[in-house]
Formats: C-alpha cells, sequence, structure tokens
C-alpha cells in the first residue's frame, strides 16, 4: 500500500507491505490486513473440501502463533454463493513466539512458505474439527494465556503428542516388535522363580503390564532417531527431557526461573522442528533458544552442517 499525502505545493509518500499473493494448488491466495483485521481470499480452478476455510485459519494461526476465530466466510462454489457469519471475536491477546519472526513477511518468501507447506499437510482432513496436529498447537495456545508453569507442561505434552502423530512406528516395525514382544513373553512365563506362589501373586500380573508398555515408541526414543537424522538438535531433546517430567509431577523450581524461561524457548523450537521435519518445510526459522533469537536455516544444506545449526545473517 502506498501513501501519498500532498499540503499545498509539498507532496509526500510512504507505503507498507500489508499484502501477500502467492500460488497455493491450482489456486492463487491473496492475504492482507487492516487495523485489527485481517482477510484472506483464496481463488482456484476447482473447489476444495468444504472445510477448507478452517485449514486456512489453523495455518494462519501457525504461522502467528495464536488460536485465530473466522468471523466471515463467503464461498462461491460451482456458481452458488455461502456464507457464514458469527459476531464473537476469538482471538488470544498472547500469542506463541512465531516460527518465523519476520518485520516484513513477505520479503524472504518462507513465512508463506511455511503456510502452504503447513496448510498442504493437514489440508487431506476434511472433517469440521481442528487438525490432530493443529489440536495439539491450540492446547500450547490456550497455556500461552497463564503461568509460565503451564506453559512447560503444555509444551512437553504437545511435544510427546507430536511425536506420535507425526512419527508413528511402520507397520513392519510394529509387526517385527510384537514378535519379540510375544517371545520375550514365553520366556518370562517359564521363569523358574514363578513356581512359587507368593512370587507369582506379587510379580505375574505385573509383567503383563510391563510388556504391554514395550509396544509403546518412547518420546525419548523418536527424538534420539531424529537427532540422528539431524531434524532436530540433540540439545533440544534434552530440554524436553527436563522439562516433560518435572513440569508433569510439580518438580519445576520457581527459583530457576530464567532457566525455566530458556527450557519453555528451547522447547518451542523442538515444537516447530517437529513440525518442519513432517510437513516438509525448507527455510529459514527463529531459533529462541539462543539469546539474541537469531535466524537459521532448517532443510538441506550444502554445507552439510546440522540444519538446525546454520546461522544466516539478518537482512
Amino acid at each position: 500500500t502506498e501513501v501519498t499525502t500532498k499540503l499545498g505545493d509539498r507532496q509526500t509518500r510512504s507505503g507498507t507491505r500489508n499484502a501477500a499473493i502467492f500460488p497455493f494448488a491450482d489456486g492463487k491466495f491473496t492475504i492482507w490486513t487492516a487495523p485489527k483485521q485481517l482477510y484472506l481470499e483464496y481463488e482456484a480452478e476447482t473447489s476444495p473440501h468444504d472445510h477448507f476455510f478452517i485449514r486456512v485459519m489453523e495455518a494462519m494461526s501457525f504461522i502467528l502463533g495464536r488460536r485465530l476465530g473466522w468471523n466471515f466466510v463467503e464461498e462461491w462454489r460451482n456458481g452458488s454463493k455461502f456464507l457464514r457469519a458469527r459476531g464473537v471475536d476469538q482471538a488470544d491477546v498472547r500469542n506463541l513466539p512465531e516460527p518465523l519472526r519476520n518485520s516484513v513477511r513477505d520479503v524472504s518468501e518462507n513465512t508463506w512458505r511455511l503456510f502452504a507447506d503447513y496448510l498442504r499437510f493437514i489440508l487431506p482432513d476434511d472433517g469440521g474439527g481442528l487438525h490432530p496436529v493443529s489440536a495439539l498447537l491450540y492446547q500450547v495456545y490456550q497455556a500461552r494465556q497463564g503461568t509460565i508453569e503451564a506453559q512447560a507442561l503444555a509444551l512437553g505434552v504437545a511435544i510427546e503428542g507430536l511425536c506420535k502423530e507425526l512419527f508413528p512406528l511402520k507397520p513392519e516395525t510394529e509387526t517385527r516388535l510384537k514378535g519379540w514382544i510375544s517371545s520375550l513373553r514365553e520366556h518370562c512365563d517359564g521363569w523358574a522363580g514363578f513356581q512359587d506362589e507368593e512370587t507369582y501373586n506379587a510379580l505375574y500380573q505385573r509383567l503383563s503390564g510391563l510388556l504391554g508398555t514395550l509396544l509403546e515408541v518412547r518420546t525419548k526414543d523418536t527424538l534420539r532417531t531424529l537427532v540422528s537424522q539431524q531434524a532436530i538438535s540433540e540439545a533440544h531433546s534434552k530440554a524436553w527431557g527436563k522439562l516433560r517430567n518435572p513440569a508433569a509431577h510439580a518438580g519445576l523450581n520457581p527459583q530457576s526461573m530464567q532457566k525455566l524461561v530458556d527450557l519453555c524457548a528451547a522447547n518451542t523450537v523442538l515444537l516447530y522442528n517437529l513440525i518442519f521435519k513432517a510437513i516438509g518445510y525448507c527455510g529459514t526459522y527463529t531459533d529462541y533458544s539462543e539469546h539474541g533469537h537469531p535466524t537459521k536455516q532448517y532443510g538441506p544444506s550444502a554445507t552439510g552442517r546440522p540444519i538446525s545449526d546454520l546461522a544466516i545473517q539478518n537482512t
């Protein structure tokens, strides 16, 4: 937007970058802002599914780090016009630090690349509710409105949920694991110690539950695998371990507030990196785990250095 101001013979001009236009699928997005309002327009050759506008809202929530709610939706489908309206203002007061904090979003294009990659990932879900990944993010956004202790717990739980949702066991791996556990159960059943009635009553039923937990992949194991793939950093993986259990079991030390803030920042970056890996995003992001919040590169690198360890110069 360019504004020209004339006062007598004097003329001044000022410009504001408040719109973005970019392709998506077989169509085009146009996004622009007005005071306290955000507008999105999508034009395409073919109509997306009926709940496309919900997925768009989720993708915008993701890049802005807050829960957003729609107020007015106008759709044209096959020559028919559909209108949805509601008067409730639904937007968080506080936000999670944005994945890419950029004062001019459309210069690098990475913000909109991230928006498109996330939308493309969640779009196959044609239901009227939130996509499972967005639902986990919304819990973190909601906790952001409260205390830092609530934020810490929400981050730890969300990362655990994302690992299960985004990186489940492959079917062949799960089948092989079930075979190993079945053999282990047979071996344990034959343990001579179970001939003693007291030992049997004390341990046998607990054994069944213990072996059952081996079928569940621990979040720690998933994170370790992703570290080996250079999808996340080892420091961020360890930060999750330092935050998750203390937050869940009232073990956070209120005397170490700065340490808690730093752990939340590291886990925020981990949360985003997990999603970047799942949606195939390659581009810049903001590393809140380092003081100064440098901009870094996520994705393949010609230098071969870890993808979450490449600082780039801010321009």
